[in-house]
């Protein structure tokens, strides 16, 4: 982009398309899980040149960040806390299920009250329900076994199908 066009193209941007992501799912309470595309190159931060540098500035990181502290208030209380998930994120999938727990979050009512130890396991049991990696690159289509169809519209789908034979 011509350096006389970049002011014109950041206020429009910022005044009519605005995709401030984070801001739309603040405002969002159902269920929500993050796909990143684990050798994602357009998605990123910072242009590195190794993978793992361009994973640690992909998108989807810092959207993480803002949704746990949003939806949970109180979990992210320290600089620690952020970075904790941030460790979690540079891991590739399979050493996050041995080195993490991985099982249901049990939420107390005030996670303000949480002692650290908690609030880390808890970070690390909400990063394995709301986040995942897809092995592929950005123009990959997502596999199908990512889409959770609700139970509501396969018991619709199903009533549509008897009602018709």
């Amino acid at each position: 982009m011509p350096a006389m066009m970049r002011s014109l193209v950041h206020y429009t941007i910022r005044k009519y398309f605005d995709l401030s992501i984070a801001k739309y799912v603040h405002k969002y309470s159902g269920p929500l899980l993050f796909i990143r595309r684990w050798d994602d190159e357009i998605i990123i931060t910072e242009d590195l040149m190794d993978a793992t540098g361009r994973r640690a500035s992909n998108r989807a990181n810092e959207l993480l960040i803002s949704f746990l502290g949003a939806r949970y208030p109180g979990l992210l209380q320290k600089k620690a806390d952020e970075d904790h998930v941030r460790e979690w994120l540079e891991l590739d999938p399979q050493s996050r299920i041995i080195s993490f727990n991985t099982s249901e979050p049990k939420i107390p009512k005030n996670l303000m009250e949480a002692s650290q130890d908690r609030r880390l396991v808890l970070i690390e049991q909400l990063c394995n329900k709301h986040f995942v990696d897809f092995e592929a690159s950005h123009n990959v289509p997502l596999a199908s076994l990512f889409f959770n169809i609700p139970a509501a519209v396969v018991i619709a789908e199903e009533m549509v199908k008897e009602s018709k034979s």
